[in-house]
């Protein structure tokens, strides 16, 4: 149980292609499989869930409902006093309320799209991804254009996912993309975080929304309420730099090679935010985010290494 345990938690630090609503939801049931395996091995249990908070929270720094999501979870451990069934019923209560906010923005969204025939997005974003098939399910008859997404190509992962539900997709370079934009209706991007001084996403979209802004195509940003970071977690959320050799594996002497997978987007260039209440404007949204207490047995974890 260990093994197989410690193995879901180093493959899910790992994936950075897909969006963040299934990357939680999967760090939400390895948490409450560690809190089962605690009702037998509580003191095994609870290095894994050690392991398992700091590895999520160091490999997924800029992913606001990771943040969120493992502080939510050690505020239920240190509450109910390491009883581990309680801890996996409250982590369950957790799962639950994020499969709802996705569920409610998939099914809510038809009213969005009324007037677009032409969709740009980019990256991958799961709820973009959802919205856009629930559309297309209750009858819209639109297309989308979108950008591969380099170096970790999750812009193929997207097209793949809405063309297999009989979306009309055009998948294309990302440089051919922002060429594009002066053909669209509307652009749709997902967000890792937004916060009271942005939002962060996969780089690229801050070029993307400027063109679109020197175009006045409207920008929509699509996310649960469960992307806003509250200020309390903001010591806990940061960038980091991420393999040289997913650009080139070519090795030249002096050269500098950068790889960012994520950027700090001004609010200026969104239009509207739409969340599971519906739409909200930028101000509406930045209403939204609540403060939160801190687990103290989170920032122990944070703060060890």
């Amino acid at each position: 149980m260990e093994t197989t345990l410690n193995r879901r938690i180093d493959n899910l630090s790992l994936d950075h292609r897909r969006g963040a609503a299934h990357i939680v939801e999967d760090s939400a049931l390895i948490l409450k499989d560690i809190a089962r395996f605690g009702e037998e091995c509580p003191e095994a249990a609870e290095l894994i869930w050690r392991r398992a908070v700091y590895r999520l929270a160091h490999n997924h720094p800029t992913m606001a409902p990771m943040l969120k999501l493992l502080n939510r979870a050690c505020l239920a451990l240190d509450e109910e006093e390491r009883d581990w069934p309680n801890v996996a019923g409250r982590v369950s209560d957790l799962l639950v309320e994020h499969r709802a906010h996705m569920e409610r923005m998939a099914y809510t969204a038809i009213d969005t799209v009324a007037s677009i025939r032409t969709l740009i997005t980019f990256s991958f974003s799961s709820t973009v991804a959802s919205v856009i098939i629930a559309c297309h399910e209750q009858g819209w008859g639109g297309k989308v254009l979108l950008g591969e997404s380099r170096p970790l190509m999750e812009g193929v992962l997207l097209a793949k996912t809405i063309c297999g539900a009989g979306v009309p997709t055009t998948l294309m370079t990302d440089a051919a993309l922002m060429s594009s934009v002066s053909s669209a209706d509307a652009v749709w991007v997902g967000g890792d975080c937004f916060n009271r001084q942005g939002m962060v996403n996969k780089v690229g979209t801050k070029a993307l929304l400027e063109i679109a802004q020197a175009h006045s195509i409207p920008v929509t940003v699509m996310l649960a309420t469960d992307k806003l970071l509250p200020s309390a977690l903001t010591p806990y959320y940061h960038f980091t730099s991420y393999n040289s050799r997913e650009v080139t594996t070519e090795e030249v002497e002096g050269l500098t090679i950068t790889n960012q997978y994520f950027e700090d987007i001004p609010h200026n260039l969104i239009d509207r935010v739409y969340t599971e209440w519906g739409i909200l404007t930028v101000e509406e949204a930045i209403a939204r985010i609540e403060e939160e207490e801190v687990s103290t047995t989170f920032d122990a974890i944070l703060k060890a290494k």
